[in-house]
């Protein structure tokens, strides 16, 4: 099965093994964290790589023992070293990596140790607060949370050697720690003061390796003679991930969706993703995922960065990180404007394609980093022109389909890593063509779906890595159904919503991972939902847009990791609402495109 992500490959190929260790951002637009370590490891470096540039990480400081642990969403690194005295000390940078200030947690609070103070950061949320263990140098040691530029020591009562190896949003405090008296290891919650053991009889050891900003932690039992099992734990419950076939497993992340991931080895193992019951496998060695669903590791000798497909950029068509635009002109004419990502565009000519031809859709059809064009005829023939990513197209037919079927969306409804067409009946029929990558389509049926219902976007609503379908009834009435990727859908009501209110849209406009609903009202009113991935929407006005104005599309232009909002006026003037991924947005203009010219809107 082919992988559900769209791998980015960092080297250099000097180095004999390379990793990424984190990623800021989502969509592979921010900073991505990457390890070199030579043949023999007698040699390692850090790079953070942003827009195709890599920046050396290292301190102008006289320091040993160089390491970075971890990157946060804003692109803030942590680690360690030790000082010219010797003495271990975490640190944090500031101003894109270029300085570094330590981290050293004083004596005062550093109950337990004995002699000389060192520190040891084991990561940072996205929130930026940092963790970590201090140790004496005579002995003793304890965790410590760092935030705002406050130290606080965390040691378990009744226990020993504290290790704090998470905090989430709620800032609750996780980690391990032994009990006075035993040998053995077990986990631990903070809740402002109030610790709780995590622990579970079946086993000896039970050890926390992290923590997601919902609060779900993970990590492995010890057994004694036998490997490592893995685990989840939210609200007193541990759910077990066993990969089928694996000799041993480590689970290395959860993202804030719930999918975990990791990587194992026998029965044909490597990395592997569990979302909504099943196991995905990819051709990786995975360490982590980010809060997005970016998941990171290295495929040797190579560092990868998988991006999550079903949240891949709409119309990139030359794979460069940017969303494009896409015209047409009333003789047939079409024309690709390939965005640089900081503001400029570059036009490409496609030549005539008559007008009995049309767009239906855009999406990653054959599975590779470059957008495709899907294509319908009057006559109902079908069509898709597969990118190379160097401007070029390749014709695809796929036959005439008669026209009582409508192209309603496309996505990658069953999460292999291909975008799928969605098609509608005028009897209500629905179906998916499910593509295999390769230029095969298997059809699925959806069944019938009363007229009453029309399809008004497709999204990955609940970050589970498959397209869902958005639904609207004549009555008002709205609702997703949630795709577990195997072809099933589960049905979500969102209740009644005015009909002056049209849906104009669907993306991921916060950079979240999650797909948010685009809203116009009749009046010109303009609203976004923003979806937490667990069934609950934010809604956000955006204030009212003269009418003359109507939304064209979406896209990441900028490379914020999040889509804006592309308009069009009436007398032909265009503009970019370009997001900042916090709610606001930035209106780019594009001036006045006539003769005949028109963005091409296809279903979202």
């Amino acid at each position: 099965m082919a992988s559900p992500y769209v791998f980015r490959q960092f080297g250099p190929a000097e180095f004999g093994f390379n990793t990424v260790i984190g990623a800021a951002g989502s969509d592979g637009a921010g900073a991505v964290l990457v390890h070199h370590q030579s043949r023999g490891g007698f040699y390692s470096s850090y790079d953070v790589v942003k827009n195709g540039v890599s920046t050396l990480i290292y301190p102008n400081q006289s320091i040993t023992n160089f390491s970075v642990v971890g990157i946060t969403a804003t692109g803030e690194l942590v680690g360690n070293w030790d000082n010219a005295s010797s003495e271990g000390e975490g640190f944090y940078t500031l101003d894109d990596g270029h300085s570094f200030v330590p981290i050293d947690v004083p004596a005062s609070i550093a109950t337990g140790a004995v002699g000389a103070i060192n520190t040891s950061v084991s990561g940072a949320n996205d929130e930026g607060t940092i963790f970590g263990t201090y140790f004496g140098s005579g002995g003793g040691s304890g965790g410590f949370v760092f935030e705002n530029g406050v130290y606080q020591a965390v040691n378990v009562p009744g226990g020993s050697g504290t290790h704090v190896t998470g905090v989430d949003a709620a800032d609750d405090i996780f980690g391990t720690y032994s009990p006075t008296g035993s040998s053995v290891t077990v986990g631990f919650i903070d809740s402002n003061g109030t610790f709780a053991q995590i622990s579970d009889p079946s086993f000896a050891n039970t050890y926390i390796a992290g923590v997601t900003a919902s609060g779900e932690a993970f990590g492995s039992f010890g057994l004694s003679g036998s490997t490592l099992p893995s685990f989840t734990y939210q609200n007193g419950v541990f759910t077990l991930v066993d990969p089928p076939g694996a000799v041993s497993s480590t689970l290395t992340g959860v993202d804030d969706a719930g999918n975990v991931v990791g990587w194992s080895s026998g029965g044909g193992g490597a990395g592997y993703v569990y979302s909504g019951g099943n196991y995905s496998i990819v051709d990786a060695v995975i360490d982590g995922v980010n809060g997005a669903g970016e998941i990171f590791g290295n495929n040797f000798p190579d560092a990868v960065l998988g991006v999550p497909l079903a949240h891949y950029l709409p119309n990139d068509f030359n794979g460069d990180g940017n969303s494009d635009l896409i015209w047409r002109n009333s003789n047939g004419d079409a024309s690709i404007w390939n965005s640089n990502g900081s503001g400029g565009f570059t036009g490409q000519d496609l030549g005539n394609v008559g007008n009995g031809w049309q767009i239906a859709g855009t999406g990653y059809f054959n599975g590779n980093t470059d957008a495709d064009i899907l294509w319908r005829n009057a006559n109902g023939d079908t069509a898709i022109w597969n990118s190379n990513g160097s401007g070029g197209f390749t014709n695809q037919s796929l036959g005439i389909v008669d026209n009582s079927w409508q192209i309603a969306g496309t996505g990658d409804y069953n999460g292999d890593g291909q975008s799928d067409i969605l098609w509608r009946n005028a009897n209500g029929d629905t179906a998916i063509w499910n593509s295999n990558g390769s230029g095969g389509f298997t059809n699925q049926s959806l069944g019938n779906v009363g007229n009453g219902w029309q399809i008004a976007g497709t999204g990955d609503f609940n970050g589970g890595g498959q397209s869902d379908i958005l639904w609207r009834n004549a009555n008002g009435d709205t609702a997703i159904w949630n795709s577990n990727g195997s072809g099933g859908f589960t049905n979500q009501t969102l209740g009644i919503v005015d009909n002056s209110w049209q849906v104009a849209r669907t993306g991921d406009f916060n950079g979240d991972g999650k797909s948010d609903i685009l809203w116009r009202n009749a009046n010109g009113d303009t609203a976004i939902w923003y979806s937490n991935g667990r069934g609950g929407f934010t809604n956000q006005t955006l204030g009212i847009v003269d009418n003359s104005w109507q939304v064209a599309g979406t896209g990441d232009f900028n490379g914020a990791g999040a889509l804006g909002i592309l308009w069009q006026n009436s007398n032909g003037d265009a503009a970019i609402w370009n997001s900042n991924g916090s709610g606001g947005f930035t209106a780019q203009d594009l001036g006045i495109v006539g003769g005949g010219w028109h963005i091409q809107s296809v279903p979202s």
